[in-house]
């Protein structure tokens, strides 16, 4: 998120998206301070702030984002590439998304 502009609602849409597609595990990574922060996503996870300063439970997280998933890797990364879903939100606001299949 060069451009600082993945506001809550993408970093929901990402998550959700995630989900529907079978992701068992998630962790979101961001910066703090110089230092690479993890939250682990759970069923209540909430995000919310503003694009470049999101609140992800509680834990204040700074570009440059990553999220972690756990899943069949075709399926989660066909679901980041949905046209209309995350990878386009993303770019839409000026951000890059990198699907790593692993």
């Amino acid at each position: 998120d060069p451009a600082q502009g993945v506001a809550a609602e993408t970093m929901l849409d990402v998550i959700n998206e995630l989900r529907a597609a079978g992701a068992e595990a998630m962790e979101i990574r961001g910066q703090e301070g110089g230092r690479q922060i993890s939250v682990r996503v759970g069923v209540d996870t909430w995000v919310v702030g503003s694009p470049g300063a999101l609140i992800v439970d509680s834990t204040a997280l700074g570009p440059v984002y990553s999220v972690l998933a756990i899943g069949d890797p075709p399926t989660l990364a066909a679901a980041m590439n949905i046209p209309g879903g995350a990878m386009d939100s993303i770019e839409r606001v000026g951000g890059t998304m990198v699907v790593e299949q692993s």
